[in-house]
């Protein structure tokens, strides 16, 4: 949101305020001033770390984002991917969704170095759109999580279960108070590329990558306040392996409150599976409807944006 929309949606909920309301909210406003720029001041000065981290990372690797250590799964390898349009081989392109935003892939396909669609038959002029996808969070999906979705997280320990890249750990260092923000991650160059990120910007003293399986880490689990799950084994694990760690999670994560961040839903991560979990008498479905609408307003300026990606993110917390 630019000063000009910030400026008119500011005067619109002034003129919404109730009449004997509205002095004492702008004489808040006027001693609060200080403090509010020191806010916004710290959140900028986070965004130009998270734009430098961004730029740093894609200096190292592809356009994908996918190493060649790492093993990808073919779209189409499980039931649930059986069912996206489109999405065979040919039709699919990964796009790190932190490293590149539709303003970039716009840019990038512009230039010639990615393209938007793929040929249906080859040598024809038949084409269709591609279907991007992405292993990570954007950058506003996290501001979301950190700022709007996830109540002061101040002593809190936050787990990021594939961490990847390291988006989420970067994210909650820079937009939240956790106390202990740790990774799990099981693939040795995406935890050296996380290890060096956090070595230059001095986040050691709150960010922690543990190299191993998840399933090794019971103990780290079953300590965490916020889980957070973001389209971590879909693509990377066979539907037996998938329902495999699903039972694991459901054993482990049992502290009544743990949070649990999404993207997709468990409903329909577990719904192709078949992995014969009772979600009612494990996770509860919070509404965050009023959360999702300021964030949206903040963030793109309307409370439903065609260019919101954060419908994506859900939020459990554990029975």
């Amino acid at each position: 949101m630019d000063f000009l929309r910030g400026q008119e949606a500011f005067l619109n909920l002034i003129s919404s305020v109730e009449k004997d309301s509205v002095i004492p909210l702008l004489k808040w406003i006027r001693y609060s001033s200080e403090d509010l720029i020191k806010d916004a001041s710290r959140s900028n000065e986070a965004d130009k770390t998270i734009e430098q981290i961004r730029h740093d990372i894609q200096s190292i690797v592809s356009l994908s984002a996918v190493l060649p250590s790492e093993v990808i799964l073919s779209p189409g390898h499980s039931k649930k991917q059986l069912k996206i349009d489109n999405c065979a081989v040919s039709s699919v392109a990964h796009v790190d969704g932190f490293l590149y935003n539709d303003e970039d892939v716009d840019e990038l396909c512009d230039s010639g170095k990615m393209s938007r669609n793929y040929c249906i038959d080859c040598g024809s002029h038949q084409v269709a759109p591609l279907t991007f996808i992405s292993h990570s969070t954007s950058v506003t999906q996290m501001k979301y999580i950190f700022r709007y979705l996830l109540p002061d997280l101040s002593g809190k320990i936050i787990v990021d279960v594939g961490s990847r890249l390291g988006p989420v750990l970067y994210g909650a260092y820079l937009y939240s108070n956790a106390s202990s923000i740790i990774g799990c991650e099981m693939n040795d160059e995406l935890c050296l590329i996380q290890q060096n990120i956090i070595e230059k910007y001095h986040f050691q003293d709150r960010i922690k990558v543990i190299c191993a399986d998840i399933m090794m880490q019971e103990d780290l689990l079953k300590t965490a306040d916020v889980v957070i799950l973001n389209n971590v084994f879909e693509y990377f694990l066979p539907d037996d392996d998938q329902r495999r760690i699903w039972q694991f999670l459901r054993s482990t994560i049992v502290h009544s409150g743990t949070l649990v961040v999404l993207s997709p839903s468990i409903e329909d991560t577990l719904e192709p599976l078949d992995a014969k979990i009772d979600l009612t008498k494990w996770l509860r479905k919070e509404n965050v409807t009023d959360r999702l609408t300021e964030a949206n307003w903040n963030l793109f300026g309307c409370d439903e944006s065609d260019d919101s990606d954060l419908h994506d993110i859900h939020l459990y917390s554990v029975l």
